[in-house]
């Protein structure tokens, strides 16, 4: 033969205690539904507090594991982050390097046409000169 035990047995045993303003029989019905569509009875056969019991637990350890994977990818994420922050950074520098290196180089360029001009312009007026 089953055990039973009353709504109110199951319901201490679940929860400790009752939320405030809601009646015993009320919060049955919505415990019963809510995890078993069961409808509100005299009486909760021991199994079905066992499942529910277990349903309870099966739900927390898995909203536990949740937590942890989702705090783990968290901190995978923000490792990578930071790794891609440096990496940024790095690739910053060499192209503000690249920058100076192109600059120094068209102001040497200028410079050195302004030096083969005025060259040029001595030798002609060497030349000129000269005749």
């Amino acid at each position: 033969m089953a055990e039973y035990i009353t709504k109110e047995q199951a319901l201490m045993q679940l929860t400790g205690r009752f939320p405030n303003g809601i009646s015993l029989e009320k919060y049955i019905r919505l415990v019963n539904f809510r995890l078993n569509g069961l409808e509100p009875a005299d009486v909760v056969e021991r199994v079905e507090y066992d499942k529910m019991v277990q349903s309870f637990r099966d739900r927390n350890e898995n909203l536990k594991q949740n937590l942890i994977n989702t705090r783990n990818s968290y901190f995978k994420l923000e490792k990578e982050i930071t790794e891609l922050e440096v990496k940024i950074d790095k690739v910053i520098g060499e192209i503000k390097s690249i920058d100076l290196i192109v600059h120094d180089g068209i102001n040497h360029y200028y410079r050195s046409g302004e030096e083969i001009k005025a060259a040029v312009i001595e030798i002609l007026k060497m030349n000129i000169g000269e005749r």
